[in-house]
Protein backbone atom coordinates (compact mmCIF):
# COMPACT_ATOMS: atom_id res chain seq x y z
CA UNK A 1 0.00 0.00 0.00
CA UNK A 2 0.91 3.62 -0.51
CA UNK A 3 1.11 5.95 2.07
CA UNK A 4 2.11 9.41 2.44
CA UNK A 5 5.12 9.90 5.34
CA UNK A 6 3.02 12.07 7.32
CA UNK A 7 0.41 9.42 7.45
CA UNK A 8 2.68 7.21 10.01
CA UNK A 9 3.54 9.69 11.88
CA UNK A 10 6.97 9.49 10.54
CA UNK A 11 7.48 13.59 10.90
CA UNK A 12 11.25 13.18 10.85
CA UNK A 13 11.12 11.67 7.45
CA UNK A 14 8.88 14.22 6.12
CA UNK A 15 10.07 16.09 3.03
CA UNK A 16 10.80 20.41 2.82
CA UNK A 17 8.57 22.65 3.80
CA UNK A 18 6.30 24.10 1.06
CA UNK A 19 5.85 27.42 0.20
CA UNK A 20 2.64 27.24 2.22
CA UNK A 21 4.37 26.17 5.61
CA UNK A 22 2.92 22.74 4.89
CA UNK A 23 5.54 19.62 4.85
CA UNK A 24 5.42 18.29 0.72
CA UNK A 25 4.64 15.03 0.72
CA UNK A 26 6.59 11.99 0.07
CA UNK A 27 5.63 8.63 -0.34
CA UNK A 28 6.83 5.28 0.83
CA UNK A 29 5.46 1.65 -0.10
CA UNK A 30 4.49 -0.79 3.11
CA UNK A 31 3.31 -4.44 3.11
CA UNK A 32 0.12 -5.55 4.75
CA UNK A 33 -2.06 -4.00 7.08
CA UNK A 34 -1.68 -0.41 8.10
CA UNK A 35 -3.34 0.81 11.13
CA UNK A 36 -5.33 3.74 11.07
CA UNK A 37 -3.27 7.04 10.71
CA UNK A 38 -3.08 9.26 14.53
CA UNK A 39 -2.20 12.76 15.06
CA UNK A 40 1.45 13.61 15.43
CA UNK A 41 1.25 14.81 19.15
CA UNK A 42 4.83 15.86 20.55
CA UNK A 43 4.23 19.34 22.32
CA UNK A 44 5.18 22.39 20.81
CA UNK A 45 6.23 20.86 17.13
CA UNK A 46 2.77 22.76 15.56
CA UNK A 47 1.91 19.50 13.78
CA UNK A 48 -1.79 19.09 12.81
CA UNK A 49 -3.77 16.28 12.58
CA UNK A 50 -3.04 13.89 9.19
CA UNK A 51 -6.13 13.73 6.79
CA UNK A 52 -8.21 10.94 8.04
CA UNK A 53 -7.10 7.82 5.52
CA UNK A 54 -5.41 7.55 2.78
CA UNK A 55 -8.44 8.98 0.26
CA UNK A 56 -5.44 10.98 -1.75
CA UNK A 57 -3.18 8.12 -2.20
CA UNK A 58 -2.04 6.74 -6.09
CA UNK A 59 -4.53 4.28 -7.68
CA UNK A 60 -3.15 1.14 -7.66
CA UNK A 61 -2.26 -0.23 -10.81
CA UNK A 62 -5.00 -2.06 -13.44
CA UNK A 63 -6.39 -4.99 -12.36
CA UNK A 64 -5.14 -4.78 -8.77
CA UNK A 65 -5.93 -3.56 -5.36
CA UNK A 66 -3.49 -1.52 -2.79
CA UNK A 67 -3.49 -4.58 -0.93
CA UNK A 68 -2.10 -6.77 -3.72
CA UNK A 69 -0.15 -4.51 -4.82
CA UNK A 70 1.79 -4.20 -1.54
CA UNK A 71 1.86 -7.79 -1.18
CA UNK A 72 4.91 -8.13 -3.24
CA UNK A 73 6.70 -5.02 -3.00
CA UNK A 74 9.43 -3.99 -0.60
CA UNK A 75 9.52 -1.63 1.86
CA UNK A 76 11.29 1.36 1.17
CA UNK A 77 12.00 4.93 3.44
CA UNK A 78 13.45 7.62 1.63
CA UNK A 79 15.12 10.16 4.12
CA UNK A 80 16.16 13.49 1.67
CA UNK A 81 19.30 15.51 2.65
CA UNK A 82 17.67 18.00 3.87
CA UNK A 83 21.18 20.09 3.24
CA UNK A 84 21.79 18.79 -0.07
CA UNK A 85 22.42 20.96 -3.40
CA UNK A 86 20.68 19.48 -5.93
CA UNK A 87 22.34 20.98 -8.62
CA UNK A 88 25.14 18.44 -7.31
CA UNK A 89 25.21 14.82 -8.17
CA UNK A 90 26.56 12.40 -5.96
CA UNK A 91 29.49 10.64 -8.18
CA UNK A 92 31.60 7.27 -6.66
CA UNK A 93 35.65 9.03 -6.51
CA UNK A 94 38.59 7.85 -5.11
CA UNK A 95 40.81 10.54 -3.29
CA UNK A 96 44.42 10.30 -2.98
CA UNK A 97 45.71 11.97 0.02
CA UNK A 98 49.06 12.17 2.09
CA UNK A 99 49.91 13.03 5.41
CA UNK A 100 52.79 13.62 8.22
CA UNK A 101 51.64 11.03 10.80
CA UNK A 102 53.14 12.71 13.40
CA UNK A 103 50.88 15.07 13.92
CA UNK A 104 47.76 13.45 14.23
CA UNK A 105 46.14 10.35 16.42
CA UNK A 106 46.29 8.13 13.03
CA UNK A 107 44.28 7.72 10.54
CA UNK A 108 40.84 5.84 11.55
CA UNK A 109 38.30 8.35 12.66
CA UNK A 110 37.07 8.08 16.50
CA UNK A 111 33.21 7.86 16.66
CA UNK A 112 34.16 7.03 20.71
CA UNK A 113 32.86 10.51 22.39
CA UNK A 114 35.69 9.56 25.55
CA UNK A 115 38.26 10.14 22.83
CA UNK A 116 36.96 13.78 21.83
CA UNK A 117 39.53 15.40 24.89
CA UNK A 118 42.29 13.68 23.78
CA UNK A 119 45.26 16.39 21.88
CA UNK A 120 45.81 15.09 18.45
CA UNK A 121 42.65 14.85 15.82
CA UNK A 122 42.38 11.63 13.69
CA UNK A 123 43.42 12.41 9.77
CA UNK A 124 39.64 11.08 8.97
CA UNK A 125 38.07 13.43 11.19
CA UNK A 126 40.18 16.42 9.55
CA UNK A 127 39.06 15.06 6.16
CA UNK A 128 35.72 14.97 6.98
CA UNK A 129 35.49 18.39 8.00
CA UNK A 130 37.18 19.74 5.09
CA UNK A 131 34.88 17.49 2.57
CA UNK A 132 32.19 19.35 4.42
CA UNK A 133 33.67 22.76 3.81
CA UNK A 134 34.31 22.44 0.18
CA UNK A 135 30.37 21.03 -0.11
CA UNK A 136 31.29 17.53 -1.04
CA UNK A 137 29.53 16.18 1.58
CA UNK A 138 26.57 16.65 3.39
CA UNK A 139 26.35 17.81 7.60
CA UNK A 140 24.47 14.55 7.98
CA UNK A 141 26.97 12.34 6.00
CA UNK A 142 30.26 14.18 7.67
CA UNK A 143 28.62 12.87 11.05
CA UNK A 144 28.89 9.20 9.64
CA UNK A 145 31.04 8.61 7.08
CA UNK A 146 29.40 5.01 5.87
CA UNK A 147 26.77 6.73 4.37
CA UNK A 148 28.68 8.12 1.75
CA UNK A 149 30.55 4.47 1.05
CA UNK A 150 33.67 5.52 2.96
CA UNK A 151 36.50 3.04 2.69
CA UNK A 152 40.54 3.80 2.68
CA UNK A 153 42.73 1.50 1.52
CA UNK A 154 44.94 0.79 4.14
CA UNK A 155 45.16 1.82 7.58
CA UNK A 156 47.96 4.12 9.59
CA UNK A 157 48.85 4.31 13.35
CA UNK A 158 49.70 7.40 15.28
CA UNK A 159 53.00 9.02 13.57
CA UNK A 160 52.99 6.63 10.58
CA UNK A 161 53.18 9.00 7.27
CA UNK A 162 51.64 7.88 4.04
CA UNK A 163 52.33 8.84 0.61
CA UNK A 164 49.69 6.65 -0.98
CA UNK A 165 46.27 6.58 1.04
CA UNK A 166 43.17 6.48 -1.36
CA UNK A 167 39.68 6.77 0.03
CA UNK A 168 37.13 6.10 -1.85
CA UNK A 169 33.35 7.80 -1.29
CA UNK A 170 30.34 9.15 -2.82
CA UNK A 171 31.13 13.05 -3.75
CA UNK A 172 28.85 15.91 -4.56
CA UNK A 173 30.11 17.19 -7.26
CA UNK A 174 28.25 19.25 -10.33
CA UNK A 175 28.02 16.00 -13.11
CA UNK A 176 30.11 17.25 -15.41
CA UNK A 177 32.68 18.42 -13.36
CA UNK A 178 35.84 15.77 -14.32
CA UNK A 179 34.72 16.43 -17.68
CA UNK A 180 37.62 18.95 -18.61
CA UNK A 181 39.24 17.94 -15.26
CA UNK A 182 39.46 14.49 -15.27
CA UNK A 183 42.24 14.20 -12.14
CA UNK A 184 39.92 16.02 -10.45
CA UNK A 185 42.60 18.62 -9.77
CA UNK A 186 40.47 21.69 -9.43
CA UNK A 187 38.38 19.00 -6.77
CA UNK A 188 41.41 18.32 -4.70
CA UNK A 189 42.36 22.58 -4.42
CA UNK A 190 39.08 23.35 -3.29
CA UNK A 191 39.61 20.52 -0.77
CA UNK A 192 42.74 21.46 0.22
CA UNK A 193 41.48 24.78 1.45
CA UNK A 194 40.03 23.56 4.03
CA UNK A 195 42.82 21.13 5.00
CA UNK A 196 45.86 21.58 7.39
CA UNK A 197 49.59 21.70 5.31
CA UNK A 198 50.46 18.18 6.96
CA UNK A 199 47.60 16.88 5.18
CA UNK A 200 46.88 17.00 0.98
CA UNK A 201 44.93 15.76 -1.39
CA UNK A 202 46.70 14.85 -4.56
CA UNK A 203 43.99 14.32 -6.95
CA UNK A 204 40.17 13.24 -6.71
CA UNK A 205 39.48 10.62 -9.68
CA UNK A 206 36.17 8.88 -11.13
CA UNK A 207 35.43 5.50 -10.99
CA UNK A 208 32.75 2.71 -10.81
CA UNK A 209 29.86 2.80 -8.14
CA UNK A 210 31.15 -0.83 -6.83
CA UNK A 211 34.35 0.63 -6.48
CA UNK A 212 35.91 -0.29 -3.06
CA UNK A 213 39.49 1.10 -2.13
CA UNK A 214 39.78 -1.39 0.62
CA UNK A 215 38.88 -4.54 -1.57
CA UNK A 216 40.31 -3.26 -4.37
CA UNK A 217 44.01 -2.32 -3.00
CA UNK A 218 46.03 -5.73 -4.70
CA UNK A 219 49.29 -4.42 -2.91
CA UNK A 220 50.87 -1.79 -0.62
CA UNK A 221 54.17 -0.64 -0.47
CA UNK A 222 55.71 0.68 2.95
CA UNK A 223 59.34 2.76 3.22
CA UNK A 224 61.29 2.94 6.56
CA UNK A 225 63.58 5.68 7.02
CA UNK A 226 66.42 4.34 9.20
CA UNK A 227 69.52 6.36 11.15
CA UNK A 228 72.39 4.54 9.89
CA UNK A 229 74.18 4.84 12.93
CA UNK A 230 71.90 2.27 14.69
CA UNK A 231 73.18 -0.48 12.52
CA UNK A 232 75.82 -0.30 14.66
CA UNK A 233 76.42 -0.60 18.30
CA UNK A 234 77.41 2.31 20.28
CA UNK A 235 75.87 4.43 17.13
CA UNK A 236 78.99 3.26 15.28
CA UNK A 237 81.78 4.70 17.13
CA UNK A 238 85.02 3.89 15.93
CA UNK A 239 83.86 2.04 13.24
CA UNK A 240 84.49 2.68 9.74
CA UNK A 241 82.54 2.44 6.44
CA UNK A 242 83.07 -1.12 5.80
CA UNK A 243 81.60 -2.37 9.01
CA UNK A 244 78.80 0.00 8.19
CA UNK A 245 78.53 -1.64 4.83
CA UNK A 246 78.38 -5.52 6.30
CA UNK A 247 75.65 -4.48 8.74
CA UNK A 248 73.88 -2.87 5.79
CA UNK A 249 74.26 -6.61 3.79
CA UNK A 250 73.12 -8.57 7.23
CA UNK A 251 70.13 -5.87 7.24
CA UNK A 252 69.73 -7.21 3.76
CA UNK A 253 70.13 -11.03 3.82
CA UNK A 254 67.48 -10.45 7.72
CA UNK A 255 65.08 -8.79 4.95
CA UNK A 256 64.89 -11.13 2.34
CA UNK A 257 64.21 -14.24 4.60
CA UNK A 258 60.73 -12.72 4.89
CA UNK A 259 59.71 -12.78 1.50
CA UNK A 260 57.45 -15.02 0.31
CA UNK A 261 54.46 -16.37 2.52
CA UNK A 262 54.67 -16.73 5.71
CA UNK A 263 52.92 -17.03 9.39
CA UNK A 264 53.97 -13.68 10.91
CA UNK A 265 52.60 -14.56 14.11
CA UNK A 266 55.44 -13.25 16.12
CA UNK A 267 55.31 -9.70 14.69
CA UNK A 268 51.98 -8.89 15.37
CA UNK A 269 49.18 -9.19 18.11
CA UNK A 270 48.32 -13.01 17.98
CA UNK A 271 45.28 -13.07 19.38
CA UNK A 272 44.11 -10.37 17.19
CA UNK A 273 44.04 -13.05 13.98
CA UNK A 274 42.36 -15.43 15.44
CA UNK A 275 39.48 -17.57 14.15
CA UNK A 276 36.40 -16.24 15.99
CA UNK A 277 38.18 -12.85 16.86
CA UNK A 278 38.95 -11.22 13.87
CA UNK A 279 37.01 -13.60 11.15
CA UNK A 280 34.20 -11.82 12.40
CA UNK A 281 33.50 -8.18 12.54
CA UNK A 282 31.32 -8.46 15.50
CA UNK A 283 33.97 -10.47 17.40
CA UNK A 284 36.85 -8.19 16.74
CA UNK A 285 34.89 -5.29 18.10
CA UNK A 286 33.85 -7.09 21.14
CA UNK A 287 37.64 -7.64 21.83
CA UNK A 288 38.50 -4.24 21.07
CA UNK A 289 35.58 -2.61 23.40
CA UNK A 290 36.65 -4.80 26.26
CA UNK A 291 40.38 -3.99 26.12
CA UNK A 292 38.98 -0.72 26.23
CA UNK A 293 37.13 -1.36 28.96
CA UNK A 294 39.84 -2.66 31.11
CA UNK A 295 42.40 0.37 29.62
CA UNK A 296 40.39 3.00 29.57
CA UNK A 297 38.61 4.89 26.58
CA UNK A 298 42.07 5.14 24.70
CA UNK A 299 41.92 1.73 23.80
CA UNK A 300 38.30 1.73 22.87
CA UNK A 301 37.07 1.15 19.35
CA UNK A 302 37.91 3.52 17.00
CA UNK A 303 35.55 3.16 13.61
CA UNK A 304 32.14 1.53 13.82
CA UNK A 305 31.90 2.31 10.22
CA UNK A 306 34.94 0.46 9.33
CA UNK A 307 33.95 -2.24 6.56
CA UNK A 308 37.18 -4.25 7.22
CA UNK A 309 37.02 -7.73 7.65
CA UNK A 310 40.19 -8.00 10.38
CA UNK A 311 41.99 -5.61 11.57
CA UNK A 312 44.80 -5.36 8.39
CA UNK A 313 47.76 -2.56 8.35
CA UNK A 314 49.87 -0.33 10.18
CA UNK A 315 46.93 0.89 12.69
CA UNK A 316 43.91 0.96 14.56
CA UNK A 317 44.74 -2.08 17.30
CA UNK A 318 45.93 0.29 19.50
CA UNK A 319 44.81 3.34 18.69
CA UNK A 320 45.80 6.32 21.36
CA UNK A 321 48.43 3.93 23.52
CA UNK A 322 51.55 4.60 24.65
CA UNK A 323 53.67 3.32 21.98
CA UNK A 324 56.86 2.90 22.97
CA UNK A 325 59.85 1.98 20.67
CA UNK A 326 61.27 -0.12 21.89
CA UNK A 327 58.44 -2.57 22.83
CA UNK A 328 58.46 -6.32 21.97
CA UNK A 329 55.87 -8.34 19.88
CA UNK A 330 52.69 -7.94 20.69
CA UNK A 331 52.46 -11.38 19.13
CA UNK A 332 54.07 -13.40 22.42
CA UNK A 333 51.83 -14.72 25.19
CA UNK A 334 53.84 -12.13 27.40
CA UNK A 335 51.26 -9.30 25.73
CA UNK A 336 48.83 -11.52 26.25
CA UNK A 337 48.84 -12.43 29.96
CA UNK A 338 48.81 -16.34 31.30
CA UNK A 339 52.47 -16.47 29.75
CA UNK A 340 54.12 -19.48 29.51
CA UNK A 341 57.57 -19.61 30.62
CA UNK A 342 60.68 -20.92 28.25
CA UNK A 343 60.54 -24.04 29.71
CA UNK A 344 56.93 -24.63 28.40
CA UNK A 345 55.22 -24.91 32.26
CA UNK A 346 52.12 -22.36 32.44
CA UNK A 347 52.82 -19.20 34.19
CA UNK A 348 49.93 -17.57 36.62
CA UNK A 349 46.86 -16.28 34.60
CA UNK A 350 47.31 -12.33 33.59
CA UNK A 351 51.08 -12.63 34.38
CA UNK A 352 52.98 -10.78 31.65
CA UNK A 353 56.63 -11.41 30.59
CA UNK A 354 59.37 -9.62 29.07
CA UNK A 355 60.43 -11.84 26.79
CA UNK A 356 59.38 -15.28 24.83
CA UNK A 357 61.37 -17.80 23.45
CA UNK A 358 60.17 -21.49 23.21
CA UNK A 359 58.72 -23.91 20.60
CA UNK A 360 55.64 -25.98 20.76
CA UNK A 361 55.78 -29.50 20.07
CA UNK A 362 51.38 -29.57 19.97
CA UNK A 363 49.24 -27.09 18.62
CA UNK A 364 47.81 -25.30 22.01
CA UNK A 365 43.88 -24.53 22.53
CA UNK A 366 43.98 -20.43 22.50
CA UNK A 367 47.15 -20.45 20.77
CA UNK A 368 46.52 -21.76 17.36
CA UNK A 369 48.47 -19.97 14.14
CA UNK A 370 45.99 -19.87 11.26
CA UNK A 371 45.42 -18.74 7.97
CA UNK A 372 44.48 -15.53 9.04
CA UNK A 373 48.70 -15.12 10.68
CA UNK A 374 50.19 -15.67 7.01
CA UNK A 375 50.86 -12.58 4.24
CA UNK A 376 52.33 -12.40 1.32
CA UNK A 377 56.02 -10.31 1.07
CA UNK A 378 56.47 -9.68 -2.21
CA UNK A 379 60.11 -7.77 -1.96
CA UNK A 380 62.24 -5.87 0.27
CA UNK A 381 64.77 -3.39 -0.75
CA UNK A 382 67.46 -1.84 1.26
CA UNK A 383 69.44 1.32 -0.53
CA UNK A 384 73.18 2.36 0.76
CA UNK A 385 73.19 4.90 3.61
CA UNK A 386 72.82 8.35 2.26
CA UNK A 387 71.28 11.85 3.85
CA UNK A 388 68.07 12.94 2.83
CA UNK A 389 68.62 16.42 2.29
CA UNK A 390 72.59 17.30 1.51
CA UNK A 391 74.09 17.34 4.38
CA UNK A 392 71.58 15.30 6.89
CA UNK A 393 71.50 12.38 8.80
CA UNK A 394 72.58 9.43 7.01
CA UNK A 395 69.74 7.04 6.74
CA UNK A 396 68.86 4.01 5.13
CA UNK A 397 66.10 3.46 3.26
CA UNK A 398 63.92 0.47 4.05
CA UNK A 399 61.05 -0.46 1.37
CA UNK A 400 58.72 -3.61 1.74
CA UNK A 401 55.94 -4.70 -0.46
CA UNK A 402 53.41 -6.83 -0.40
CA UNK A 403 49.56 -8.01 -0.59
CA UNK A 404 48.58 -6.54 3.29
CA UNK A 405 49.86 -5.93 6.39
CA UNK A 406 49.09 -7.16 10.45
CA UNK A 407 48.87 -4.31 12.75
CA UNK A 408 52.67 -3.22 13.84
CA UNK A 409 54.02 -6.06 11.23
CA UNK A 410 56.36 -3.42 9.61
CA UNK A 411 57.59 -2.10 12.54
CA UNK A 412 58.55 -5.76 14.12
CA UNK A 413 60.20 -6.71 10.66
CA UNK A 414 62.56 -3.77 10.72
CA UNK A 415 63.47 -4.28 14.46
CA UNK A 416 64.06 -7.97 14.07
CA UNK A 417 66.24 -7.38 10.85
CA UNK A 418 68.13 -4.46 12.53
CA UNK A 419 69.10 -6.57 15.69
CA UNK A 420 70.03 -9.36 13.40
CA UNK A 421 72.50 -6.79 11.29
CA UNK A 422 73.98 -5.45 14.86
CA UNK A 423 74.75 -8.93 15.70
CA UNK A 424 72.11 -8.58 19.19
CA UNK A 425 70.35 -11.91 17.62
CA UNK A 426 71.55 -14.77 15.26
CA UNK A 427 70.15 -14.03 12.08
CA UNK A 428 68.78 -17.42 11.52
CA UNK A 429 66.64 -16.70 14.71
CA UNK A 430 64.32 -14.26 12.24
CA UNK A 431 64.16 -17.27 9.94
CA UNK A 432 63.10 -19.26 13.04
CA UNK A 433 60.22 -16.36 13.73
CA UNK A 434 58.56 -17.67 10.44
CA UNK A 435 57.89 -20.92 11.96
CA UNK A 436 54.38 -21.35 13.10
CA UNK A 437 55.75 -23.52 16.51
CA UNK A 438 57.73 -21.14 17.24
CA UNK A 439 56.94 -18.25 19.85
CA UNK A 440 59.43 -15.48 20.06
CA UNK A 441 59.70 -11.49 21.29
CA UNK A 442 60.68 -9.76 18.59
CA UNK A 443 61.87 -5.89 19.28
CA UNK A 444 59.61 -3.47 17.47
CA UNK A 445 60.94 -0.30 15.73
CA UNK A 446 59.80 3.31 16.34
CA UNK A 447 56.45 4.34 14.37
CA UNK A 448 57.61 7.70 13.64
CA UNK A 449 59.80 7.27 9.97
CA UNK A 450 57.16 4.62 8.63
CA UNK A 451 55.76 5.61 5.29
CA UNK A 452 52.93 4.16 2.96
CA UNK A 453 54.21 5.05 -0.24
CA UNK A 454 52.62 2.84 -2.88
CA UNK A 455 49.18 1.56 -2.90
CA UNK A 456 48.43 -0.51 -6.78
CA UNK A 457 44.77 -1.30 -7.58
CA UNK A 458 43.04 -4.05 -10.07
CA UNK A 459 41.13 -3.36 -13.05
CA UNK A 460 37.85 -1.53 -12.82
CA UNK A 461 34.45 -3.66 -12.78
CA UNK A 462 32.81 -1.81 -14.98
CA UNK A 463 29.05 -2.02 -15.22
CA UNK A 464 25.81 0.30 -15.72
CA UNK A 465 24.94 2.76 -13.01
CA UNK A 466 21.61 2.53 -11.74
CA UNK A 467 21.79 6.18 -10.45
CA UNK A 468 23.32 8.42 -7.76
CA UNK A 469 20.87 7.67 -5.28
CA UNK A 470 19.72 11.54 -5.29
CA UNK A 471 15.62 11.39 -5.51
CA UNK A 472 14.02 14.04 -6.71
CA UNK A 473 15.75 16.95 -9.00
CA UNK A 474 19.11 14.71 -8.93
CA UNK A 475 20.97 14.28 -12.65
CA UNK A 476 19.72 10.96 -13.97
CA UNK A 477 21.50 7.69 -13.92
CA UNK A 478 24.19 6.97 -16.63
CA UNK A 479 25.93 4.34 -18.40
CA UNK A 480 29.00 5.36 -17.16
CA UNK A 481 31.20 2.16 -18.81
CA UNK A 482 32.97 4.09 -21.17
CA UNK A 483 33.29 7.49 -19.45
CA UNK A 484 35.33 5.73 -16.36
CA UNK A 485 37.41 4.42 -18.65
CA UNK A 486 37.93 7.57 -20.50
CA UNK A 487 38.43 9.90 -17.07
CA UNK A 488 39.90 7.37 -15.17
CA UNK A 489 42.15 4.36 -17.26
CA UNK A 490 41.73 0.44 -16.90
CA UNK A 491 42.37 1.10 -13.66
CA UNK A 492 42.92 3.49 -10.65
CA UNK A 493 46.48 5.00 -10.49
CA UNK A 494 48.13 8.63 -9.96
CA UNK A 495 48.31 10.80 -13.12
CA UNK A 496 50.71 13.52 -14.09
CA UNK A 497 49.52 15.92 -12.33
CA UNK A 498 48.36 13.98 -9.28
CA UNK A 499 51.88 12.79 -9.17
CA UNK A 500 53.25 16.06 -9.35
CA UNK A 501 51.38 17.16 -6.35
CA UNK A 502 52.67 14.02 -4.57
CA UNK A 503 55.77 14.42 -5.46
CA UNK A 504 56.30 18.27 -4.19
CA UNK A 505 54.23 17.02 -0.95
CA UNK A 506 56.94 14.20 -0.29
CA UNK A 507 59.94 16.74 -0.99
CA UNK A 508 58.58 19.58 1.20
CA UNK A 509 56.38 18.39 4.03
CA UNK A 510 57.29 15.08 4.47
CA UNK A 511 61.07 15.75 3.77
CA UNK A 512 61.21 18.00 6.27
CA UNK A 513 59.20 15.95 8.60
CA UNK A 514 61.23 13.15 8.43
CA UNK A 515 64.54 14.82 8.39
CA UNK A 516 63.97 16.26 12.23
CA UNK A 517 62.25 12.79 13.29
CA UNK A 518 65.75 10.84 12.35
CA UNK A 519 67.21 12.69 15.48
CA UNK A 520 63.84 11.89 17.63
CA UNK A 521 64.46 10.96 21.55
CA UNK A 522 62.93 7.68 21.04
CA UNK A 523 66.05 6.26 18.85
CA UNK A 524 67.76 6.35 21.87
CA UNK A 525 65.04 4.13 23.80
CA UNK A 526 64.92 1.58 20.58
CA UNK A 527 68.64 0.92 20.85
CA UNK A 528 68.71 0.66 24.72
CA UNK A 529 66.08 -2.49 23.69
CA UNK A 530 68.35 -3.72 21.40
CA UNK A 531 70.97 -4.09 23.82
CA UNK A 532 68.95 -5.59 26.27
CA UNK A 533 67.91 -8.27 23.20
CA UNK A 534 72.48 -8.83 23.04
CA UNK A 535 72.64 -9.62 26.29
CA UNK A 536 70.29 -12.73 25.65
CA UNK A 537 72.41 -13.62 22.54
CA UNK A 538 73.82 -16.30 24.35
CA UNK A 539 70.48 -17.71 25.33
CA UNK A 540 68.94 -17.67 21.51
CA UNK A 541 72.17 -19.62 20.35
CA UNK A 542 72.08 -22.59 22.74
CA UNK A 543 67.95 -22.18 21.48
CA UNK A 544 68.54 -22.79 18.09
CA UNK A 545 71.80 -25.96 18.73
CA UNK A 546 68.67 -26.98 20.49
CA UNK A 547 66.19 -26.92 17.58
CA UNK A 548 68.46 -26.90 14.60
CA UNK A 549 67.07 -26.22 11.21
CA UNK A 550 66.96 -29.77 9.82
CA UNK A 551 64.18 -29.83 12.38
CA UNK A 552 61.87 -27.01 10.63
CA UNK A 553 60.19 -29.92 8.82
CA UNK A 554 57.70 -27.76 6.87
CA UNK A 555 55.66 -31.01 6.46
CA UNK A 556 54.78 -31.50 10.09
CA UNK A 557 53.62 -27.75 10.39
CA UNK A 558 50.42 -27.89 9.18
CA UNK A 559 49.19 -29.33 12.39
CA UNK A 560 47.35 -26.01 13.09
CA UNK A 561 44.00 -24.55 12.32
CA UNK A 562 44.47 -23.08 9.06
CA UNK A 563 48.13 -23.79 8.98
CA UNK A 564 48.05 -26.33 6.12
CA UNK A 565 47.08 -23.86 3.74
CA UNK A 566 48.95 -21.65 4.86
CA UNK A 567 52.25 -23.74 4.28
CA UNK A 568 51.79 -25.65 1.19
CA UNK A 569 51.63 -21.19 0.36
CA UNK A 570 55.24 -21.13 1.28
Amino acid sequence: MLLPLAHAGLRSLSGPRCAGGASSVRWFRVRGPVAAPRALSSAGDGATSPPAGPADAPPPAAGRSHSEAGRDTTTRLYRPDSDRDRSKAKRKVAMHVGYVGSEFRGLQRSYDPRQADLPLPQIETVLADALLAAGGVTAQNAENLSKVGWSRSSRTDKGVHSLSTVVSLKLLVAPDRFDDDPEGLSVAAEINEHLPGAVRVFSVQRTNKGFSARTSCLRREYLYVLPARLLLPGGGAGSGAEELGAAVGRLRDALKSMEGWHPFHNYTKRSLYRKGTLLSRRGARTLVRERGARNGPSAAVTDRNDNDDDVDEEGDGDEGKSDGPGEEADGSDAEEGGARSDSGEGGSPGRKRRYELRWIDEMEEGDVVGDAHFRKVEATSVDDPAPLREGGEPAVRIRIRGQSFMLHQIRHMVGASVAAARGDVPGELVEASLKIRTRVTLPRAPPHTLVLCGSEFGHFRLNRQKGDGGGEGSPPAEDNSAKIRELSGERLELREGGAAARADFEAGALASALEGLLVHEDWGAFEEKLSEFRGRRGEYEEWLEEHPRESWDPTKEGDGEGAGKGARRA
